[in-house]
């Protein structure tokens, strides 16, 4: 019974993407050897303690064997996460292969290209010839798929694109961007930040220029010459109280009502007086008239009196404040001086 044949992808370079896989395996025993030749052998007189940690080459091992197990499972991100790793715990030029094979399966094309570029650079005359002629082969395809842009933007500029960080500018070489949209970004201390988005697609070669605006610090105040000022101006003296006025107002129109009041009770008092007058002299007069001419008479005549007195009261009150100075007068402190005379005592003075 004949077995069907699995159907591979192939890279722009050739390479099926199943195959990939095996040459990550190959990869893991150049990596694995070169790793173990590097940890120092353990002293036979003193064995180490568990509790310290393991050495960088070690810990590197066992990530990188990780890595190829996430691999194989389709994984890809994490293999990435773990080879990256290695690469920090021991920057072998090897694991740079298996990074640029994992960004290939991910489609990241620029990630893929830098790693196989380094790789080579790097490796130098340790790569095999034949590796080196195919990751050169696999170079030249990746970069149709990618595009370049040129950054123009003070040195010492920090740039980021899609938010991470990419270097200083100067940079050694052109950004490498998969096709797409992205969000290149500069900052430097004391500039404003500039950033600008741009859409590429594969073979781009573009330039772009970012510009940094100095941040304006406020500008330190100018002492002005110190001059002789002249003296202020006396001032104004202080207004007459409103209150003063207005009760002035309120006691003259107050004593003005009591005293019409007091005329139009003391009309009807003499009108009242009459009626008493003409009670008095009607025969036969009636007594309980009589006593109501009376009653009504003594009612108005009270009612005059009051009001009159009333009304010369508040008319002299009023009289009194009109006449006396209140604003002059609170200026002046209260006063008193105690004579003693030949039989007799005097006390004068201000209030």
């Amino acid at each position: 019974m004949s077995k069907r044949s699995r159907p591979t992808h192939r890279s722009p370079a050739g390479f099926p993407w199943t195959a990939v896989s095996a040459v990550a395996c190959a990869s893991v025993v150049l990596i694995s050897g070169t790793l173990l030749a590097q940890t120092p052998a353990a002293s036979s007189s003193a064995p180490p303690d568990a509790s310290s940690p393991q050495p960088a080459t070690e810990t590197a091992g066992m990530r990188f064997d990780r890595g190829v197990m996430f691999y194989k499972s389709g994984a890809f991100e994490m293999a990435l996460v773990e080879f990256r790793r290695v690469y920090e715990l021991v920057p072998n030029y090897r694991v740079l292969y298996n990074v640029g094979q994992t960004c290939f399966q991910l489609r990241d094309f620029a990630c893929a290209l830098r790693s196989f570029d380094q790789y080579l650079t790097e490796g130098g005359a340790e790569v095999p010839a034949d590796r080196r002629t195919a990751v050169t082969a696999e170079i030249a395809s990746l970069r149709s798929l990618v595009a370049t842009v040129q950054v123009q933007v003070d040195d010492g500029a920090t740039l980021e694109v899609d938010e991470v960080v990419v270097g200083r500018a100067p940079l050694p070489a052109p950004l490498t961007l998969n096709p797409g949209r992205h969000r290149i970004s500069a900052s430097k201390p004391g500039f404003h930040p500039a950033m600008r988005q741009l859409v590429v697609a594969s073979s781009d070669k573009t330039s772009l220029q970012l510009a940094l605006v100095p941040i304006e610090k406020p500008s330190a105040p100018t002492s002005a010459p110190v001059t002789a000022s002249a003296p202020p101006p006396p001032s104004p003296p202080p207004p007459q109280r409103e209150s003063h006025g207005s009760l002035l107002w309120i006691g003259w129109v107050g004593a003005g009502a009591l005293a019409a009041g007091s005329i139009v009770s003391g009309i009807m008092a003499i009108d009242a007086s009459g009626t008493l007058r003409d009670e008095r002299e009607t025969l036969p007069g009636s007594r309980k008239d009589l006593d109501d001419a009376r009653a009504s008479l003594d009612r108005w005549s009270l009612a005059a009196d009051i009001l009159g007195g009333a009304a010369l009261v508040t008319a002299g009150a009023t009289l009194y404040f009109t006449l006396r100075k209140p604003s002059a007068q609170a200026d002046k402190p209260a006063a008193a001086q105690l004579r003693l005379l030949p039989g007799a005592v005097q006390l004068h003075g201000t209030f």
